[in-house]
């Protein structure tokens, strides 16, 4: 039969109608992107406020959501820009995360769950309030995110790791994950009666789509907090298989690439925060973009594109940056679709960045396809090699047209494109699409279609048609029956129909063939199958022997001990990937350590295997101890080094394991190594010479994340150490961070907490460590503070005066906050003449004034008095206590700073007990008394006793009445005007680091000890304007990341800051200064989240306009991302 081209376009002729058929040549946008594509401004911020998600209607209307509103964007005049907002609902109260239209319908997700508002009138408005029909916990940024109705029919949900889905989600028997944890990716029947957990294991994804083959893909978020260390994961694009578990189990440990249960991974690009997942299926992007995944990253504002290439049962990329801010231009995109036109529209917002819509458009040279279905490179088959196809008939009958358009409708999943295709589908039946299945003259990519069709409308593919396609030529229409059949599985499928595809050559073919024999396809017939699927255990193919694992979980008792005897024919391989299943039949609520998994792992291990089998027992053996997690009373450092359930009783039965670990390791193959390493921790060895090995894998050359990981296995081996084991742990210690600093690695905010859990460890079993350490030739490095912990009261002396010779040894010492506070323990004349020169350094003078109140002396009472300006509670704490401590003043220097002080202490609790302290200094200093009601009668604003002081001291102080009332922050509508007269192009990004420093800017946005957000990428995802009025109104929108936290306790102190952890038995916080502080639960009389930030106000007061300009050429410079993928498992790139 001829190919006919279809006529789709008239089709679609109505949903296009509502978008520009071009675009406006004077409308230009600071994007960057590709040559021959063009990105206009669709809509602005003031009809799309702080996008969260978009969609398209199914009339083919952009509808936006934030928080508040659902509404769509209409072009009426065709001119390229939205001119009109419809508001479709006020609501969701939270914005939806997440939209689709089913038909007039909108089923949307907010931050509980899924809901559906009807339009049962069509009139372009919400009928009332919506039905929800799944309710999750509420996580914040972390809970449920995008829906879409896949290819099969049913609808999909992504939710991140604090929605709570727990085992209660799980409502159908063969839901390939039936004890879900973390991030998990939900498949619920289309009638919304019933659900499974697809997958499982992610800790923030927010979107997802799907390929022509009908794969699934999402981009999840990496552990920000812990990169550098070495169980850091990049953000990565998964390839989402049926049961996969992505590795997210705490933000201390994450499974690697390679475990043999993690599923596969299309790239990775280091740190980001990923948002809008799209498949391109249309036509207008030239053919190199057909079937790419466009993934957002909104930290470094930016689109990625991956053209997707089979390798093996899953695909490879090689990813390029799409679309990036030009310049100052702010660019946060959130979400991403394509459009009727086939144009790629993005949204921007989030956390009160500028909202709108942008529209990429190529308009380059390359023509376009006849039809609108994207042709593939595959040959026609063998029978018609010779034969090319026809040109387009005009002449078509009608029913021809009409399935053609079916087949080739663009993005066919949208609700646009269903509402096209779904009506003329329904009208033409089954059999025209069975043909098309069979039809060799028409491309792969339209019998693909016809398959995903008759699965969705129809009730799939029957065993007869499945068994005539099993011997077409192409294996992508081959895969598709194969995924066809588990999508609505026949448990009475004939046994040698599976079989054919289960041994078939190509292995996109098995994996899919195992997946729906997974989810019960031939299920009655299982035992027939089992040589095919001992096969598929061996399979060469490792995500085939993924999909097999899983498989194997859903066996029944008789046909799965079958599957026992016969698979040690097959060798290794074979019973490491049967023993895997097994492990995955386990019930999590009984015990998950298996013996026998042990000792198969270890005799794989003593064998003469690949380094690539050992690997994969590597893993089995940690499966078999449980798995591996933090435990009560395990340091979160030690989580991917410790198993998830108590092995002590164990001890003389994993004795063998410990031996030949020992007598293997190490093997020279640096994967294996590392795994191996991690059991020797594990099994807790106490061999000495296995701590010899150990301590040998940390060189002048190895890194520092390698040797952070061979310190912690060192931590797990309590062994008496001798003088040369001291001295290399030592060693290894001080050298991390001159190691970071030569490679110019990041270290962010868990890096110090979980280094000094290490170090504390490696005490525990060596008291002697902390003193072999201060006399290590490196030490003084302002990242050793963290080893002051380990010392003895005697100790500290000698450490701080090697800290001091570090400090005269080099003029350009990096000071910070923790080497302020270490000199400070001994306090004496040489120390305290450090501290106050220091204080003249901005960023250091609050750490100051803090320790020279321990011993407050008078000639410091000016450093306490400008300490009660600051907006840490323990500064002002600090120096109200050195104040007291001093004699009596009374003078406008003393008085002035106490007054505006008891105008700031204003609403809480905490503010009331300073606010105290601060009146009886004042009634001290003055002999004045206005009434001012002191303990829990007093713990009201006292308005007016506050007004008596202020009257008072503008009186007796009348040139100083001003400073009385004073604020601290800059109008913006000032700062604009300010920002306007600024010369841009003369910035100078040197001297921006310089301000950028003497501003404390570094102080909180810098390093391993920061408290504020990685501004790596701030200048591309806000615009020049916005980024400067949020420094000078840092409380103006406050991410609940940053938002402050106050806690009282039982005796009476404050401490604020951020929370670093949190658990059971109690809070750490880190304030502004980068202190810790540790609060049992026990301790604690209250704690509260107030909706400010610990960044102070006025940071830009006084800066001349060439300074602005250079600070922000600097902030410009930061962080710029990267897009090649990152090496799995160790070295950064």
């Amino acid at each position: 039969m001829p190919r006919l081209a279809s006529r789709c376009h008239l089709l679609f002729l109505a949903v296009t109608a509502f978008l520009p058929a071009a675009l406006p040549a004077d409308e230009p946008v600071s994007l960057t992107v590709p040559e021959g594509f063009t990105a206009t401004l669709f809509a602005d911020d003031d009809l799309a406020h702080d996008v969260f998600s978009m969609t398209f209607d199914s009339q083919g209307r952009l509808v936006v959501s934030g928080r508040g509103y659902v509404k769509r964007l209409i072009d009426r005049d065709g001119d390229g820009r939205a001119d009109e907002a419809q508001q479709f609902v006020d609501g969701p109260e939270s914005g939806a995360q997440g939209m689709y239209f089913h038909g007039d319908d909108l089923l949307c997700v907010d931050a509980k769950g899924l809901l559906r508002y009807r339009d049962q009138d069509a009139d372009g408005v919400a009928d009332g309030p919506p039905d929800r029909f799944l309710k999750t916990e509420v996580g914040g940024e972390h809970g449920p995110h995008a829906i879409r109705k896949g290819p099969d029919g049913w609808w999909y949900l992504i939710a991140g790791n604090m929605s709570g889905v727990n085992d209660e989600y799980v409502t159908l028997p063969r839901s390939p994950v039936k004890h879900p944890r973390a991030g998990v990716v939900m498949r619920l029947k289309p009638d919304l009666t019933g659900g499974e957990v697809f997958a499982d294991g992610f800790r923030n994804a927010y979107d997802f789509d799907f390929n022509e083959a009908g794969d699934l893909f999402t981009f999840d978020s990496d552990g920000e907090r812990e990169v550098s260390l070495p169980w850091y994961r990049p953000t990565r694009v998964f390839h989402v298989v049926p049961g996969g578990d992505a590795g997210w189990v705490s933000r201390n440990w994450k499974f690697p690439d390679y475990f043999l249960d993690m599923p596969p991974v299309v790239g990775a690009f280091g740190r980001g925060s990923p948002s809008g997942v799209v498949c391109y299926r249309h036509t207008q992007f030239p053919e190199q973009y057909r079937g790419a995944m466009f993934v957002e990253d909104w930290t470094f504002g930016r689109v990625i594109a991956l053209p997707l290439a089979a390798e093996g049962s899953t695909y490879s990329s090689a990813p390029q940056e799409f679309i990036s801010g030009k310049g100052e231009f702010g660019f946060a995109p959130t979400d991403i679709e394509v459009g009727p036109d086939g144009s790629l529209y993005v949204s921007v917002g989030g956390r009160g960045t500028r909202g709108g819509l942008y529209r990429i458009q190529y308009d380059g040279d390359e023509p376009k396809p006849e039809t609108a279905a994207a042709e593939t490179d595959a040959q026609p088959e063998a029978e018609t090699v010779a034969e090319k196809p026809e040109k387009p008939n005009a002449e078509a009958p009608t029913d021809q047209k009409e399935l053609l358009a079916c087949l080739d409708a663009p993005q066919p999943l949208s609700s646009w494109s269903r509402k096209a295709w779904m009506p003329v589908a329904e009208k033409l039946g089954v059999g025209p699409f069975e043909k098309a299945v069979l039809d060799t003259q028409l491309s792969d990519s339209q019998r693909i279609r016809a398959v995903q069709i008759l699965t969705e409308v129809y009730t799939g593919i029957s065993g007869e048609l499945a068994s005539e396609v099993s011997s077409t030529a192409s294996p992508a229409v081959r895969a598709a029956v194969a995924w066809s059949l588990g999508r609505k599985p026949d448990a009475e499928l004939d046994a040698e129909v599976l079989q054919v595809y289960l041994i078939d050559p190509d292995a996109t073919v098995r994996r899919f063939a195992v997946e729906s024999f997974a989810s019960g396809a031939g299920a009655a017939n299982a035992g027939d199958l089992l040589p095919a699927m001992s096969l598929s255990l061996v399979d060469r193919d490792r995500f085939v022997r993924h999909a097999a694992m899983r498989a194997v979980g859903e066996l029944d008792d008789a046909t799965f001990r079958a599957l026992g005897k016969a698979v040690p024919q097959l060798g290794w391989s074979g019973i490491i990937s049967n023993t895997a299943g097994f492990l995955f039949r386990r019930d999590p609520a009984q015990t998950r350590i298996s013996l026998y998994a042990v000792r198969a792992a270890q005799l794989a291990l003593k064998g003469d295997h690949p380094a690539e089998l050992k690997i994969r027992a590597t893993r089995l053996m940690q499966l078999g101890l449980g798995g591996l997690a933090q435990r009560r009373g395990v340091p979160a450092a030690m989580s991917g080094y410790t198993a998830a359930e108590d092995i002590e009783p164990l001890e003389r039965q994993l004795d063998d394991a410990r031996t030949v670990l020992a007598e293997l390791f190490p093997t020279g193959d640096k994967v294996l190594d590392h795994e191996l390493g991690r059991l020797i921790a594990v099994l807790t060895s106490y061999n000495p010479d296995v701590l010899n090995k150990v301590l040998a894998q940390i060189t002048d050359e190895s890194s520092p994340t390698d040797d952070i990981h061979h310190l912690l296995i060192a931590g797990r081996i309590p062994v008496a150490r001798n003088s040369t084991q001291r001295a290399a742990i030592a060693k290894a210690l001080v050298e991390i961070e001159p190691k970071m600093t030569a490679r110019d690695w990041k270290e962010d905010t868990n890096w110090t907490d979980r280094i000094r859990e290490m170090y504390l460890q490696l005490v525990e079993l060596d008291t002697e460590l902390p003193a072999e350490l201060i006399e290590q030739d490196k030490f003084g490095h302002p990242g050793h503070m963290v080893f002051m912990n380990g010392l003895s009261k005697k100790e500290i002396p000698r450490a701080v005066e090697r800290l001091l010779q570090a400090v005269n040894a080099d003029e350009d010492y990096a000071w910070n906050n923790d080497v302020v506070f270490a000199i400070a323990n001994v306090m004496n004349d040489e120390t305290r003449s450090y501290l106050r020169e220091l204080y003249e350094q901005m960023p250091l003078s609050e750490a100051v004034t803090m320790a020279l109140s321990q011993d407050p002396q008078a000639e410091d009472r000016s450093k306490f008095l400008i300490g009660l300006e600051s907006p840490q509670f323990e500064v002002i704490s600090s120096s109200l206590a050195a104040l007291e401590q001093l004699p009596a003043e009374l003078s406008a220097d003393e008085v002035v700073p106490l007054v505006r002080v008891l105008r700031r202490l204003q609403g809480t609790k905490q503010d009331y007990r300073l606010r105290e302290r601060a009146i009886r200094l004042l009634r001290r200093d003055t002999k004045q008394d206005f009434g001012f009601a002191f303990g829990d009668s007093g713990a009201i604003p006292q308005q007016g006793v506050i007004d008596q002081w202020t009257q008072w001291a503008a009186n007796t102080f009348p040139d100083r009445a001003t400073e009385l009332t004073g604020g601290n922050e800059e109008d913006a509508a000032q700062l604009r005007e300010r920002l306007a007269a600024v010369d841009w192009e003369a910035g100078d990004a040197a001297r921006g680091a310089e301000i950028f420093k003497a501003r404390s800017c570094s102080q909180c946005h810098s390093g391993a000890k920061s408290v504020g957000p990685d501004l790596a990428g701030v200048a591309r995802r806000f615009s020049r304007d916005d980024l400067f009025v949020a420094i000078t109104q840092p409380n103006r929108d406050v991410s609940s990341r940053y938002q402050t936290t106050v806690v009282e306790t039982k005796s009476g102190k404050l401490f604020t800051g951020l929370v670093v952890y949190h658990s059971v038995d109690g809070v750490t916080l880190r304030n502004g200064l980068n202190q810790t502080y540790r609060i049992e639960a026990t301790d604690i009389e209250s704690q509260r989240l107030v909706n400010t930030s610990l960044m102070p106000a006025g940071l830009l007061k006084d800066l001349q306009p060439g300074e602005l300009a250079d600070l922000y050429r600097y902030l410009q410079s930061l962080g710029q991302p990267r897009v090649e993928a990152t090496a799995a498992g160790g070295e950064q790139k």
